[in-house]
């Protein structure tokens, strides 16, 4: 369930870090091997497991129906199992580049931007025409 949605949470955290955390403390290394790990390890997912098996599932489905395609029978099939597996790699890679994401959040609670302070704005209505006197 990491895929887009995930990427877009992602992508909104490291949006929102980057205004929290002190500019000396942030580490544009960590934010660059996050990207390469989390996009390398749910390609991996992506066509080590996802792909093949799907197509796998969609051929069963036509020769077996639905039911079949969804069934016990083809989960425990070798191959399947075999292509489960191999996904492995790509979760380790994916999970390693949740670290550093980890490591930036650690930076915004330890090393937060200070407060400053902005003077209050002038009292004006939407629809209020503020006319000067000569």
């Amino acid at each position: 369930m990491f895929g887009v949605y995930g990427m877009l949470a992602v992508a909104l955290m490291l949006f929102c870090l980057r205004y929290i955390v002190r500019p000396d403390r942030w580490s544009t290394r960590a934010e660059g091997v996050s990207f390469v790990l989390l996009n390398v390890g749910l390609a991996w997912m992506a066509l080590v497991n996802l792909l093949p098996v799907g197509t796998i599932q969609i051929y069963d489905a036509v020769q077996n129906g639905y039911g079949h395609a969804r069934g016990l029978d083809f989960v425990l099939q070798p191959v399947v199992h075999a292509l489960e597996w191999a996904r492995l790699p790509g979760d380790i890679i994916l999970t390693m580049g949740v670290l550093p994401l980890v490591y930036l959040a650690f930076q915004a609670v330890i090393h937060p931007k200070p407060v400053v302070e902005r003077p209050e704005p002038m009292e004006t209505s939407l629809f209020t025409e503020v006319i000067e006197q000569p």
